[in-house]
């Protein structure tokens, strides 16, 4: 066994339980609304057969649709590679996040079971849209996927700050640069929020020794390049005007937006905020490291940044939160390991235990939800294909509704009785029909 699995083979035996309940979420999780677009070229609206024919497809993409066209990659090429290969992935980058997560809290050093843990069943329990972010092909290549990379691009400041030492392997500085670039790309929300959280950062750096972070600087020129990138998409303005409310001026809109903001943080941020300010108090009267009360401040203010970015935004979806959620996340993450050393470690470590209770119930209860959604999705895949396979291309069938938060049809767009509804058009033409229209939701 490699050395490092042999110092803590229980942490890492924990994140491969993370990594095995994930591929199974996505092994229940079928393909839903967006995903059978993306399985079509933007360019020529035919089927994509190679990679190659990804890259005209994402150009048209970023005129017609808006400017996420790195992460959208992702989603056409495992269109393209197949849902099992997804499937194996995504469980991949799930347990990457928290991996990730962790390095941000504890650094290099001691690996911790329980930290890792309790992170766990926090991004479980309390991650906005879990479904569509997390398990939804086209959502979690989105979301997942972007504040993953996100939380890697960030560790190298977090070691900075820290008076860690940086790796200088060059191919890893090159996956940096390349991260922060693609980062800067993936999001409105989070990746704003963390361009801030960088420069918050370069400039507490440059204060400390007088002169800037060379490294660190070009990391967060790229992440900017990749934001204009991202919001001078000429099709973003279409989109903004879509979901403008009618009747409104621009001020007018911006403060009924950020009003949005505001409730949506009130309805859906409040547990992780309480845990981590609770965390921060602790902390803070057990004299813990000022580095990080002040990195674990930095990344609860990138939350509340990522979440009132969405006031430049005409419409906010539950799942534009998830970026907001993980910055909350890995600053309790950089807290908690003071709180589990520190006088309440018992307190603490109970804190823990009923975390992940918690989200073993959870995961208990939802789990026969998810299997019987995809049953029903797989049912109806095997009934659209015989009717194909029999001559009969116009086909009526059911609409999938989401019943838990965990299940990627929760609050989604699956086909309908409208047979000239987009998901209608793609979902016929993905299993080779003129037409598919509903007549019964289930």
């Amino acid at each position: 066994m490699p050395r490092r699995l042999n110092r803590n083979p229980v942490f890492w035996a924990a994140l491969a339980l993370y990594f095995l309940f994930f591929l199974l979420l996505n092994i229940l999780t079928p393909l839903v609304s967006d995903d059978y677009r993306y399985a079509f070229s933007f360019a020529t609206d035919e089927r994509i057969t190679s990679v190659w024919q990804i890259f005209p497809s994402l150009y048209t993409h970023y005129f017609v649709m808006h400017g996420r066209t790195a992460v959208h990659f992702f989603t056409q090429l495992f269109m393209l590679l197949g849902k099992p290969v997804f499937n194996v992935c995504n469980a991949a980058v799930a347990a990457l996040l928290l991996l990730g997560l962790h390095r941000l809290s504890m650094g290099r050093g001691e690996k911790n079971p329980a930290l890792l843990l309790g992170l766990g069943a926090l991004t479980f329990l309390f991650m906005p849209a879990f479904g569509q972010t997390m398990l939804w092909l086209d959502g979690a290549c989105n979301y997942l996927w972007g504040v993953t990379i996100t939380v890697w691009v960030l560790v190298p400041f977090r070691d900075a700050l820290s008076g860690e030492r940086n790796v200088r392997s060059p191919w890893l500085l090159g996956l940096f640069c390349f991260g922060s670039l693609f980062m800067g790309a993936a999001s409105e929300s989070a990746s704003p929020a963390a361009i801030v959280l960088m420069l918050l950062c370069i400039a507490i750096l440059w204060k400390k020794t007088g002169k800037p972070n060379g490294r660190l600087c070009v990391s967060a020129g790229l992440a900017m390049i990749g934001f204009l990138i991202l919001v001078l998409s000429p099709a973003n303005a279409i989109r903004s005007s879509i979901y403008a409310t009618e009747g409104l001026s621009r001020m007018g809109q911006y403060l009924l937006n950020f009003q949005t903001a505001a409730q949506m943080l009130l309805q859906n941020g409040l547990p992780l905020m309480g845990i981590f300010l609770v965390l921060f108090a602790v902390a803070a009267a057990q004299k813990a490291d000022a580095n990080r009360l002040w990195l674990a401040a930095l990344l609860f203010l990138a939350g509340v940044l990522a979440n009132f970015a969405m006031t430049l935004s005409n419409g906010y979806p539950l799942r534009a939160m998830t970026g907001c959620a993980v910055f909350f996340l890995a600053g309790i993450g950089v807290l908690a390991p003071d709180v589990l050393r520190g006088e309440f470690r018992p307190l603490a470590l109970g804190a823990v235990a009923l975390a992940v209770c918690a989200a073993l119930i959870t995961a208990a209860a939802v789990l026969p939800g998810n299997y019987n959604r995809y049953a029903e999705a797989k049912a109806r895949e095997a009934y659209v294909i015989a009717e194909r396979d029999a001559g009969n291309l116009n086909v009526t069938t059911y609409t999938l509704e989401g019943k838990s938060r965990y299940d990627a049809f929760d609050d989604m767009t699956d086909i309908s009785f409208d047979v000239t509804y987009w998901p209608n058009v793609y979902y016929a033409k993905y299993y080779g029909l003129e037409s598919v229209v509903t007549d019964t939701i289930r």
